[in-house]
Order: structure tokens, then sequence, then C-alpha cells
């Protein structure tokens, strides 16, 4: 498995964020893979579980759709847009909990600038995975930080969708702050 700093990136990997949290319920709860191998949501992003919205990619940050027609980007990960969610709609507890913690602390800035981004097939599949960032709050715009977006490998969600909850925990050190 593969560290974040190794990604070259701070995603998710320090109080209070979310990221790497919301990476392993994304690997291991949201996708699964049917008899083609292909990866499936649990949901349709675009019904709007989980607080998923459509992404325009308006400054082309991703790649341009504009050569695949039925596909589309959609996005994942704003806390705020889950707390009044149904039940069955949100992300679960684990996700949320630096972010409760550090609601009051003067870390809000902090506390929900990570999201993924997943390119939809026509078909209802997912056949791209992103995580990214918003900017610090007075750096920029509420945009997506280019320097900070990745393509999540293929193999990495395969080798997040099979590991056991406690051990990524402890391998990425997220329960440290306790």
């Amino acid at each position: 498995m593969v560290a974040s700093q190794d990604l070259g990136t701070e995603f998710g990997s320090q109080y209070p964020r979310h990221g790497l949290s919301l990476l392993y319920w994304f690997c291991h709860e949201y996708i699964s893979f049917d008899n083609n191998n292909e990866m499936k949501p649990n949901r349709d992003p675009q019904d709007g579980a989980y607080g998923f919205h459509y992404y325009g990619n308006n400054e082309d940050l991703l790649d341009s759709l504009s050569d695949h027609q039925g596909y589309a980007y959609y996005t994942v990960g704003n806390l705020l847009a889950n707390v009044n969610s149904p039940d069955n709609e949100r992300l679960p507890d684990y996700v949320f909990r630096y972010f409760r913690t550090s609601r009051y602390l003067y870390v809000w800035d902090q506390n929900n600038r990570d999201r993924i981004i997943v390119r939809r097939t026509p078909w209802g599949n997912i056949d791209r995975v992103y995580i990214t960032q918003h900017y610090t709050r007075g750096t920029c715009s509420s945009t997506y930080d280019p320097d900070n977006t990745f393509r999540i490998s293929r193999e990495l969600i395969e080798d997040i969708h099979s590991t056991p909850r406690n051990w990524y925990f402890q391998y990425f050190g997220i329960y440290r702050y306790n």
C-alpha cells in the first residue's frame, strides 16, 4: 500500500483531514467489481447519495469529456452536504470523525478540503478515480488544487478494497488523535 506522502500529496494525511478515511470508504464500501472486473458503484453517483454531485470540470482540472459522449464527472467528500442526509445516503461516521471533533477549533478550513472525483461511464460504471483537495481558504477560491490532484490506480483501489479497515487505519495512523 502507498502512503499519501509517497503519492506526493497531503491528501487526508494530517488532523483534521478526512481524505484517507473517505478513500477507504470509497474503495472498500462504495466500489465493487463485477464478473467483467468493472468497477461498479453501490449507488449511482448521479442520484446524489453520500453527497455525490456533478462536477463540470470548468477549470479543466481533468481530461475533457467532449469526445466521451455520456461520460460525466462526479465529486464526493463535502461533509457539510452530508450532515442532514438520510442515514442510508450519508457517509459513515468514521469519515466524519475528525470533522466533528475539529468544528470549533482553528482548523475549520482544513477539516473539509478533501474530495474524490469519479468518471462515470454511460453504462454506470466508474472507470477513473481521482483524489483532490480545495485550496486553503484565503489562498484562492474554492476550486480544486491541480498540484494536489492525482488519478488513483485501479491496483491501489483493489488493494484498499481488500484491506481490513483496522489494518488500513493503523497503517496510516488515522486513529492516533483519539
